[in-house]
């Protein structure tokens, strides 16, 4: 699942402005002069002044809290729906573990939060899933989007489930057909907001121009890639 780079980057620091994770944050930077913006608006400047570096954690936890945070979650993580079914994970893979890049892995990321820097292009060129080099491979992204499977949008939710059912079973679900109202209504996807403990500035329509354009500024290649999956997705 792809995701709006601009909604991709906003959604990034409140889930790091999220109850559990702003304590798990706090615990971690409680030594450090560098504390996570107050503002989103500072946050993205920030990071446009920001050079990019191996911010992959260490093999073994730094503290009492973030070890017992990598206990939780590695226990989490071998359960439904993180894994297919109940399985046994070893912490001692850490690095690796959920994919290795999410915000319980971003100890020795600035501010203790996610790289808001292409992150969706990173994740599909990179050697380690906290490894942020200075330039993308864009013909590397391409190829690694061509080779994908199915790929889906966070905005068009339904219809990505829609045709992921299509792909694995080669049926479509009544809740699929767009053209009747009352059926395409039928669909009861699950939402969760995982964010819901922050009361910031939620909506990008709230956002200046200015903070658009950094935020543009620090996805230009999220935004190439969302282009071309979206060409092909329609």
């Amino acid at each position: 699942m792809l995701r709006e780079p601009r909604a991709h980057v906003l959604s990034q620091y409140k889930m790091c402005r999220s109850h559990w994770v702003t304590q798990y944050r706090e615990a971690l930077s409680a030594n450090s002069s560098e504390q996570l913006p107050g503002r989103f608006a500072d946050w993205v400047a920030a990071w446009r002044r920001r050079s990019l570096a191996d911010f992959s954690p260490p093999s073994a936890a730094e503290s009492p809290v973030e070890r017992t945070v990598r206990q939780l979650r590695t226990e989490a993580w071998g359960q439904p729906p993180y894994s297919v079914k109940p399985t046994v994970l070893r912490v001692e893979d850490w690095a690796q573990l959920d994919g290795g890049g999410t915000v319980w892995h971003c100890t020795k990321v600035p501010f203790q939060c996610y790289a808001p820097v292409n992150l969706q292009s990173q994740r599909l060129t990179c050697e380690k899933p906290l490894k942020y080099d200075s330039s993308i491979n864009t013909t590397l992204l391409m190829q690694n989007l061509n080779a994908l499977w199915f790929v889906g949008f966070a905005e068009a939710y339904q219809a990505s489930v829609c045709l992921l059912h299509w792909r694995v079973l080669h049926s479509l679900p009544q809740y699929c057909d767009c053209a009747d109202r009352q059926r395409w209504q039928e669909f009861h996807g699950h939402t969760e907001n995982q964010n819901s403990t922050y009361y910031g500035e939620e909506k990008l329509a709230q956002l200046r121009d200015t903070v658009l354009q950094d935020i543009d500024a620090l996805t230009a290649t999220d935004r190439l890639l969302y282009k071309a999956a979206w060409d092909r997705f329609v």
